[in-house]
C-alpha cells in the first residue's frame, strides 16, 4: 500500500488511526461494567486482531520512513569548530541516526514498567489508558511535523520490481556459455564499498538491494522478542520480591546503557584501526548473540530441573501448593540471555 498507492507518511498516519480505535476498545472492554457484562473477552480478540493490522502497517513503513530524511547521499568535507576537516560518510551518518531510533525504541519500552505495576496494584483498567495516550501524543506528532518530513511518492512495489527482473532472466542464460562464445547477458557491477546509497539503471526505479535493506530491522527486532519468549518461566524460579514482569525490561536496559558507547566509541576506535564492521558483520554478530541467548536459556531451564526441591516435578507435587513453590533457583540467573539479546 506503501510503495504503490499511499506513500510510507500516509500509511503510517491511516494504521495509527487503527492502532488508536483499537486502544479505545482495548480501554472501554477493560472497565468494570464490560467485564462484569461479559464483553471483555471480545473487546479483547477485536482489538488484538486490530492492533495486529494497525502494528503491520507502522512497523513497516517507519525504519524506511526515517532513512529517507537523510537526503545526502555524497561523502562531503566538513570544517569542525577547531578548524579541522573532517569527511562527512552518508552511510555512517545513517548508522548514527538508526542507533538513535533503537534507542528511543528500546526507552520506550521500559513504558511496560508503568503498565504492568498499575494492572498489579490499581487494575487492568487503569493500564491500558496508559498506552492510549501515550499513543495519542505520538500520533499529535505526526500530525504537526507533517511539513518537516521528507515525503517521496509513491514509486511502485518493491515486489513487483523484483518479480520483473525475475522475469527478465531466460532460462538459456543460466546455462554455462561455453568458453569461445560470448555471453548474452552481463554481470551487474559490484555496489560501492565505501556504504554509499545503491542507485538502480534507471534513476526513476527504487534500487531492491537499497529497498529491501530496510526491512531487516524488523526481522532482528523479531529475533528479540522470539528470544525473550523462549526464555525460561520465573513461574518456576525464586523471585525474592522480584516482580517477574520486570525481568524483560532487563532487554531494553541492555541495549540502552551500552548504545551511545558502541556508537560513540567502540565503532570509531574500531574504524581507526583499520576495521569498518560494516552492516553485514553486524547482522552476523546479530545472530550469533541471538544463537548465545537462546543457548543461555536452554541452560538456565535445565538449572531449573535439576534445582530441588521439586525438579521437573514442580506442579506435580503435591507439597509445592500447584507451583506457588519454587525450585531453588533465582530468577535474575536468566539476565545473562537478555544482555546478549541488547547487546
Amino acid at each position: 500500500m506503501a510503495d504503490q498507492y499511499l506513500g510510507k507518511y500516509n500509511t503510517i498516519l491511516y494504521f495509527a488511526i487503527v492502532y488508536d480505535f483499537d486502544l479505545l476498545i482495548l480501554v472501554t472492554t477493560a472497565l468494570p461494567a464490560p467485564i462484569t457484562g461479559g464483553a471483555s473477552l471480545g473487546g479483547l480478540n477485536a482489538a488484538m486482531i486490530e492492533i495486529g493490522l494497525g502494528t503491520g502497517g507502522i512497523k513497516s513503513n517507519v525504519s524506511r520512513l526515517i532513512a529517507e530524511q537523510y537526503t545526502n547521499t555524497k561523502q562531503k568535507i566538513k570544517v569542525l569548530k577547531s578548524r579541522e576537516k573532517a569527511i562527512v560518510y552518508p552511510a555512517i551518518t545513517i548508522q548514527h541516526i538508526y542507533m538513535i531510533f533503537y534507542l528511543c525504541i528500546n526507552m520506550g519500552s521500559l513504558s511496560s514498567i508503568a503498565t504492568t505495576e498499575t494492572e498489579l496494584h490499581i487494575h487492568i483498567w487503569a493500564a491500558y489508558p496508559l498506552s492510549l495516550w501515550l499513543f495519542l501524543v505520538g500520533f499529535i506528532v505526526l500530525l504537526v511535523g507533517k511539513k518537516h518530513y521528507v515525503q517521496r511518492p509513491p514509486r511502485g512495489s518493491v515486489i513487483l520490481h523484483a518479480f520483473k527482473a525475475i522475469g527478465l532472466v531466460s532460462p538459456t542464460s543460466l546455462i554455462c556459455t561455453p568458453p569461445n562464445r560470448p555471453s548474452k547477458t552481463t554481470m551487474a557491477a559490484p555496489p560501492p564499498s565505501n556504504g554509499t546509497n545503491i542507485s538502480s539503471s534507471r534513476s526513476n526505479e527504487p534500487s531492491l538491494l537499497a529497498e529491501s535493506s530496510f526491512s531487516f530491522p524488523s526481522i532482528g527486532s523479531s529475533t528479540a522478542e522470539c528470544s525473550a519468549a523462549s526464555s525460561p518461566s520465573p513461574a518456576n524460579m525464586q523471585l525474592h520480591r522480584i516482580p517477574n514482569n520486570i525481568m524483560q525490561n532487563v532487554d531494553p536496559l541492555t541495549f540502552i546503557i551500552p548504545n551511545p558507547i558502541v556508537d560513540r566509541a567502540v565503532y570509531p576506535d574500531l574504524r581507526k584501526i583499520g576495521i569498518p564492521f560494516k552492516p553485514i558483520t553486524r547482522i552476523a554478530f546479530v545472530f550469533i548473540f541471538a544463537a548465545l541467548a537462546m543457548a543461555y536459556a536452554a541452560i538456565v531451564q535445565h538449572l531449573i530441573y535439576t534445582s530441588p526441591p521439586y525438579y521437573t516435578a514442580l506442579l506435580e507435587c503435591t507439597g509445592s501448593n500447584d507451583g506457588a513453590i519454587h525450585n531453588q533457583i533465582h530468577v535474575t540467573v536468566q539476565k545473562p540471555a537478555y544482555l546478549l539479546i541488547g547487546l
